[in-house]
């Protein structure tokens, strides 16, 4: 029989086993197990083990073709490679939280899941690309799903916050970080929060309007929601052609010749949850500075931040 007609799990191990040249007695002495549980293994009885992973790697073939036939993970997840590298690395990473919190021993997981010690071992260290086979086993342990575990958790994001007043009298000062919980479009995103410099009634003191400084007039499609000063007031508007038509109530409709353009609205924030920097080294410091420049070229910097 050729690898591409094995159909059963059975099948397959009888296959590798063939390949490999060893019999199931002697598969059974390397493995320290039961020769009649190979046996039903190899008759079909036993349809599903917690070995697989340990087997497949005795004999030479991946868990995932040996259980479920499947000769490459993208063919069930249609996920890049790159993708399933960033997904095992987040599924690791939750993993080991687990395993810290539930206080487990490698010696416990090997035996609540069948995993190889070694294995084990290297997903401890963060330094194992986990099979999809391995990942289930994990999942039945925490009792969770493949889903939650390899999606990436929004948020974490840090990004400049200043205040609408510095933005006004071009004052650099990247004092404060806010976290958004959600994963920006753009590099460069910044947090202007209303400390009283913004006109209209739609925005209250300490919200936040989290803005695009990349994207200004020339570049900002017709429609686009956008913050500008104007009167030394800081305004939301829709950008039309020629003009900007404030959103306070669409009284008032500017010239873009009248007009200092902020950048375009990426998303409001009620209640920031925000920090100092002074956990952030200097690099971070002078990245803060720089995405903040967009906005206000030329602003003179606090001394502090120096």
């Amino acid at each position: 029989m050729e690898r591409a007609e094995c159909q059963t799990m059975a099948e397959r191990f009888l296959w590798a086993l063939e390949q490999k040249g060893i019999s199931q007695r002697e598969l059974a002495r390397r493995l320290d197990t039961n020769p009649v549980f190979l046996s039903k293994l190899g008759t079909g009885k036993s349809k599903k083990t917690r070995m697989v992973v340990d087997i497949a790697l005795a004999l030479d073939v991946t868990p995932e073709w040996l259980e479920y036939g499947i000769e490459d993970n993208r063919a069930l997840t249609g996920l890049t490679k790159e993708d399933l590298h960033a997904a095992s690395q987040t599924f690791i990473t939750k993993v080991i939280d687990k395993i810290s919190a539930a206080s487990l021993s490698a010696d416990e997981i090997h035996q609540k899941t069948g995993l190889p010690r070694q294995v084990i071992s290297r997903i401890l260290s963060g330094q194992h690309e986990l099979s999809l086979v391995e990942a289930m086993l994990l999942c039945d342990l925490f009792k969770t799903s493949l889903y939650e575990m390899i999606k990436k958790e929004p948020g974490g994001t840090q990004i400049p916050l200043i205040s609408g007043q510095d933005i006004i009298h071009h004052v650099i000062a990247p004092g404060f970080v806010m976290t958004v919980d959600f994963i920006p479009d753009s590099k460069h995103l910044i947090g202007i929060r209303n400390d009283g410099a913004f006109t209209g009634q739609y925005l209250n003191q300490g919200n936040v309007v989290i803005v695009d400084p990349d994207v200004k007039s020339f570049n900002m499609k017709n429609g686009d929601t956008c913050l500008f000063v104007v009167d030394n007031k800081i305004d939301i508007g829709l950008k039309n052609p020629t003009e900007i038509r404030s959103l306070n109530f669409f009284k008032n409709v500017y010239d873009l010749s009248r007009i200092d353009m902020i950048g375009k609205v990426a998303f409001l924030e009620l209640n920031p949850a925000t920090s100092d920097t002074s956990h952030m080294v200097k690099e971070e410091k002078e990245q803060l500075i720089e995405t903040i420049q967009r906005i206000i070229p030329g602003g003179t910097l606090v001394p502090q931040y120096s």
